[in-house]
């Protein structure tokens, strides 16, 4: 899991910093997480495999963040990904203020 507050992209008012992994999955020798990042007025969920971006997207709550996360683990499960051996943590417990935005 990266360190809270690294940044992704480097500088300007679009500047990401990845808050956090939601769920890590393995196939083969490839390993895929579910990276939430904080942006400006919102939160951004992407799906890295090996630290290459394959899906992204803008979420405004809490819910939408859950949801889409758990979408995108079920849709990869389906495609033969597995849960990451070393770590089976449980990520039901992320807390994301939906009241409020993060702030850059």
């Amino acid at each position: 899991m990266r360190a809270s507050g690294t940044r992704i992209d480097r500088g300007g008012p679009g500047m990401r910093f990845d808050v956090g992994t939601l769920w890590t999955l393995e196939r083969d020798s490839y390993r895929a997480r579910c990276a939430l990042l904080c942006v400006a007025h919102a939160w951004e969920l992407r799906v890295l495999i090996d630290e290459e971006t394959l899906l992204s997207q803008p979420c405004r709550t809490q819910a939408e963040v859950l949801s889409v996360a758990s979408a995108w683990r079920a849709r990869l499960q389906g495609r033969g990904w597995s849960r990451a051996g070393q770590r089976r943590g449980n990520w039901s417990g992320l807390s994301v203020n939906s009241a409020s935005t993060p702030r850059s």
